[in-house]
């Protein structure tokens, strides 16, 4: 695959025939997801990143980004030892992509662990969404139909969810379905009510624990996505933002079909999943869910592809072309 033809190309996969399918899985398989000097992010979108990890001395980390400037090496009580190397405010620059990667550097040239405890987390800056209710209508919706896809893709690099997954970035999405009563409301006040059943708990895969809907055009002002595994991967990091930011976009330019949104979680509801089956829905492959997702979030096939490699994992091509949720 071209990653520059890729990027130019804006392919529906949700339409791709059946019997194209096991073809177009090998080509993603071969795939290698590139790092991007630019994820053609706006110039207004701000994120935030918290890199994880443990089993090196955490006196590096701080030397390291003493020097580097734009990261703060702090402590993070969850962890069995190491720490935490968090981001300023970010944006889409070439100096960011630089300096993540001289991070990621330094965590393998000394042997830091990411594969038991240690997460990471993406923080979006709330002013793209504003006090629009409809943006933040499309942002609940898009996030409970498809966290189930998200969470697979938070596996990153690793073929499991962390140890502490559970506990500190449990799932939300059926406890989300059970108020989305509140989003029909269509005001800005039912809105802020179905969030704050969420803002208080830090221990969620998605966090709005920060937000205050008073400041909401500030871009200090943010929600959080905890859900993903931690790593030393670069690429992945990189593929966790644009997803994360892509998503909130989508939700902010209103490009997203919201009828279409409240079908599909008819549909989810009525299949009354228990907790267990909820988790194993988000283990497992959903193809059509995935590709719908893809879909709605980017608009160029380069990001698509990205995401879907990530995505699908190690999981073989059989269980990839079968695998298609209810």
């Amino acid at each position: 695959m071209n990653n520059k033809g890729l990027l130019y190309s804006n392919t529906n996969f949700s339409e791709i025939p059946r019997n194209d399918i096991l073809d177009f899985l090998n080509l993603i398989s071969k795939f290698e997801i590139p790092y991007r000097d630019s994820l053609n992010l706006p110039s207004s979108a701000s994120f935030g990143v918290e890199i994880e990890y443990e089993g090196m001395d955490k006196a590096k980390a701080d030397k390291f980004v003493n020097i580097l400037g734009g990261w703060e090496s702090t402590i993070d009580s969850t962890l069995e030892s190491g720490g935490e190397i968090v981001s300023s405010r970010l944006s889409d620059e070439k100096r960011v992509w630089q300096d993540l990667y001289l991070i990621c550097e330094l965590l393998k040239c000394n042997d830091a662990k990411t594969d038991k405890n240690a997460g990471l987390h993406v923080s979006v800056g709330t002013h793209l969404l504003g006090r629009d209710y409809h943006s933040w209508e499309l942002l609940a919706k898009i996030y409970m139909l498809y966290e189930r896809v998200l969470v697979r893709f938070a596996k990153g690099d690793k073929h499991r969810m962390r140890d502490t997954f559970i506990y500190f970035a449990r799932p939300l999405g059926l406890k989300m379905l059970q108020q989305r009563n509140l989003l029909e409301k269509r005001r800005l006040g039912s809105i802020k009510s179905f969030l704050e059943d969420y803002e208080e708990n830090k221990k969620g895969a998605i966090n709005f624990r920060s937000l205050d809907f008073s400041r909401a055009m500030s871009p200090y002002n943010t929600f959080e996505l905890r859900l993903f595994n931690s790593t030393t991967d670069n690429c992945v990091i990189q593929n966790d933002v644009n997803a994360t930011l892509k998503m909130t976009l989508a939700a902010a330019n209103k490009s997203v079909d919201s009828d279409l949104l409240s079908e599909r979680l008819d549909r989810l509801e009525a299949q009354k999943l228990t907790g267990q089956e909820y988790l194993h829905q988000c283990n497992n492959v959903l193809l059509r869910d995935a590709f719908e997702f893809v879909d709605l979030i980017f608009d160029n096939d380069l990001d698509k592809v990205c995401f879907l490699k990530q995505y699908l994992g190690d999981s073989s091509l059989v269980t990839m072309a079968s695998g298609r949720s209810a």
